[in-house]
């Protein structure tokens, strides 16, 4: 778990045939803001697929002749922004693209977003956590929740989301009576159906 990634599996699809024969769902379990020595920060804005938003990383492949990338997630062809475009060779790589640099923290200039009353916005984390597990599993699955969550801001809010038969939505904001809304498993439900549930 060097960059706080752990996939159940080890094979990562790169064509569409391939994508289609593999039996065993691609899941990833994140670590949120594990502390890394080594990490990077570069002050300036990632660079996105057209397609489904992933960011540019040293798992992409690149054609420096036509300076375009594939996006390892879905596939796409995508050209980079011209001051890349300019710059990039095999020899001369954004650190996006060093094998070494598989973690990078984008320090964003002007995100600091705020709410109506002028105050700032805060980080927001939702944790969704399948419990059709053994009760084996369950233990170190709370074990690592629980370190998890204590890399995560103070400030933060904190959702929690658990699935197996059903799926519950948890309340956390109040330990005396805590709180959970329960959608059963076997029944579709549409977004304005789960909003009004949820008395959003």
């Amino acid at each position: 778990m060097q960059d706080g990634l752990r996939f159940s599996w080890n094979y990562w699809p790169n064509t569409k045939i391939g994508a289609t024969r593999v039996a065993i769902p691609v899941g990833c379990l994140y670590t949120p803001l594990k502390e890394m020595e080594d990490k990077t920060r570069v002050e300036y804005s990632p660079v996105e697929c057209k397609a489904c938003k992933s960011i540019l990383n040293p798992y992409c492949q690149v054609d420096f002749k036509f300076k375009t990338w594939l996006c390892p997630i879905c596939l796409t062809k995508n050209n980079f922004p011209p001051h890349y475009a300019s710059n990039i060779t095999e020899t001369s790589l954004p650190f996006e693209l060093m094998a070494e640099k598989t973690t990078l923290e984008y320090v964003l200039p002007n995100t600091q977003q705020t709410q109506p009353d002028g105050s700032a916005t805060r980080p927001i984390f939702i944790l969704v956590v399948d419990t059709a597990c053994s009760d084996a599993e369950l233990v170190e699955l709370k074990d690592s929740l629980q370190q998890s969550i204590n890399f995560i801001p103070e400030e933060a809010m904190i959702g929690l989301i658990t699935y197996g038969k059903m799926v519950q939505v948890h309340e956390l904001g109040f330990s005396e009576c805590p709180k959970c809304f329960v959608f059963r498993g076997d029944k579709e439900m549409t977004a304005p159906q789960v909003q009004q549930q949820l008395g959003l």
